[in-house]
């Protein structure tokens, strides 16, 4: 039969599943609030970038856009640097890319209205992510003549995933150590919360094997009532077996002259039956009144009573036995 679990490691386990849920789900909100918060300041720099790009853009008299004013050292001018900005025409045609883009194919989606502006996420070509932002703008190039362009500006978010990654893994091994520390204080207080349970259980086994008379003093107040119990029972318990001992050492001390009459009319030959009758009535007698006065003494157990009628049963029996050999010697063993 396999051992129950402790009250120790059951009230961890209760404690712990609910502990943990609540970790897992208190990281799985922060990480939704700082994607979304990555995303929002994501978005705002795009949005200063083409603030910058619309400012320093310029159009001619042919349709042709060119940004002259392109620092060197922006990203844009670099090839291959994670972010990109172009201009289009209404029909969708490209007026004008960032130099970052010459190795690269950006589909920055359909044209925008004047007004509309739009932020998404693509997967480009080598695996990466690129956030995107467009906005419709009706561009008045010269005096009278307009033109509806869309700028689109789009960033690298290897570096954002990046940041968010090492963000979880804090996150995880920060509230991983926190509930592993609050379940090692915890078990280690349900340890001394739960050492008088334990010095109970001791002292009962040490009851139950005889090296210990009655349970001790100084429980708390709710093991107090259940220790006195079981002190009060043992204190019963101990009266009624000395109860027993005493009735059964008069029953057998009581047995020994009715045996030795029928021992001496048995080996004497004689008519013996009207004595062993007597002697018999006698036996019984002695037998009724004796476990009767231990059965009424100090709470016998349920059943008890059965096994006292067997005994005095297999006394008789023996006893009718002996009288039916009246020429036996021996005594039999009861």
């Amino acid at each position: 039969m396999s051992k129950a679990p402790s009250v120790t490691r059951r009230l961890v386990v209760a404690i712990a599943v609910p502990l943990v849920l609540f970790f897992a789900l208190t990281v799985a909100v922060l990480d939704n609030v700082f994607r979304e918060q990555a995303a929002l300041a994501l978005r705002q720099e795009l949005e200063q970038q083409i603030v910058a790009l619309v400012t320093d853009a310029q159009m001619d008299r042919a349709g042709h856009v060119e940004v002259p004013t392109l620092a060197p050292d922006s990203r844009l001018s670099r090839s291959g640097s994670g972010q990109y900005a172009l201009v289009r025409n209404q029909h969708g045609l490209m007026l004008w890319h960032s130099p970052s883009m010459e190795d690269v194919t950006l589909d920055a989606g359909p044209g925008m209205e004047p007004g509309q502006s739009t932020f998404f996420y693509r997967q480009v070509i080598g695996g990466a992510q690129l956030a995107i932002l467009s906005r419709g703008l009706q561009w008045e190039y010269s005096a009278g003549r307009s033109a509806d362009l869309t700028f689109s500006v789009a960033e690298d978010t290897s570096t954002q995933q990046a940041r968010l990654w090492q963000l979880r893994r804090r996150m995880v091994g920060g509230f991983s150590t926190l509930a592993a520390l609050l379940l090692a204080a915890l078990g280690w207080q349900l340890h001394r919360a739960l050492e008088p349970v334990r010095r109970l259980e001791q002292e009962i086994g040490e009851v139950e094997s005889g090296t210990r008379a009655a349970l001790s003093a100084g429980y708390p107040r709710e093991l107090a009532g259940v220790a006195g119990s079981l002190n009060t029972l043992l204190s019963s318990e101990r009266v009624r077996i000395a109860r027993y001992r005493d009735s059964l050492g008069n029953l057998a001390h009581g047995l020994k002259t009715p045996l030795a009459v029928i021992r001496a009319a048995l080996s004497g030959g004689g008519t013996v039956g009207v004595a062993v009758d007597q002697e018999i009535d006698r036996i019984t007698r002695i037998v009724d009144h004796q476990l009767q006065r231990a059965a009424g003494s100090g709470g016998a157990s349920l059943g008890q009573a059965r096994c006292y009628a067997c005994m005095r049963r297999r006394i008789c029996r023996s006893i009718l036995r002996l009288s039916r050999r009246p020429h036996s010697s021996a005594m039999p063993v009861i």
